[in-house]
């Protein structure tokens, strides 16, 4: 629609049937106000997102990297990153998944041994930090920042659940414990993959 903006990232699969619609082509008031109903707004669909066959993605929605829409799902806010989201409106029903192209590379096919295809977009689903994970993480910004490089504590602040998974002095070790203890545990990393012997 006229003034807003789809942008669809790397790597995407589009099945048959997809409608990606920033607006509705016609208008729909609230006949006690008379106010317009439903405005126009920006679609996201970030790097190697899967929507499946007739999935429709409508104004406002944001897909993050490496998730699957389902069959017929529609989609009209945020979806987070490596999850399936189905129905209409489209909700997560798995979280911490990855899609390839081809399920495995066969690297001896007589031996029957393979590798699992272990992409870039293989991560977990970024959770949302407790209310108590934000408190302690912000008095902890407070606290290190004088004996932070400048752009460690930039890294910190724009990313915390990023910086710590990799961060490996003992202060940032601690704090990955600590906020664990508190919620939700965010500091997995990327999904370890190795060979393995297929029979």
């Amino acid at each position: 629609m006229a003034g807003t903006k789809i942008t669809i990232g790397r790597d995407c699969m589009l099945a048959a049937a997809n409608k990606i619609w920033s607006g509705d082509f016609h208008s729909l008031y609230d006949v006690k106000t008379g106010k317009h109903m439903h405005r126009s707004a920006d679609i996201t669909i970030k790097d190697h997102v899967w929507l499946g066959s007739h999935a429709a993605v409508l104004a406002g929605a944001t897909i993050e990297a490496g998730s699957v829409i389902g069959y017929g799902a529609t989609v009209t806010g945020r979806i987070p990153n490596n999850v399936v989201a189905v129905g209409a409106p489209a909700k997560v029903v798995r979280k911490h998944v990855a899609w390839e192209r081809t399920s495995t590379l066969f690297t001896d096919a007589k031996a029957g041994r393979y590798s699992l295809v272990n992409s870039e977009y293989w991560n977990l689903t970024a959770l949302e930090m407790s209310r108590p994970q934000r408190g302690v993480l912000a008095v902890c910004c407070l606290l290190a920042r004088p004996f932070m490089q400048p752009g460690a504590h930039a890294a910190l602040s724009a990313d915390p659940q990023g910086f710590l998974s990799t961060a490996e002095a003992p202060l940032f070790r601690l704090l990955r414990r600590i906020l664990n203890l508190l919620g939700p545990d965010m500091f997995h990393g990327k999904i370890p993959v190795s060979d393995t012997n297929a029979h």
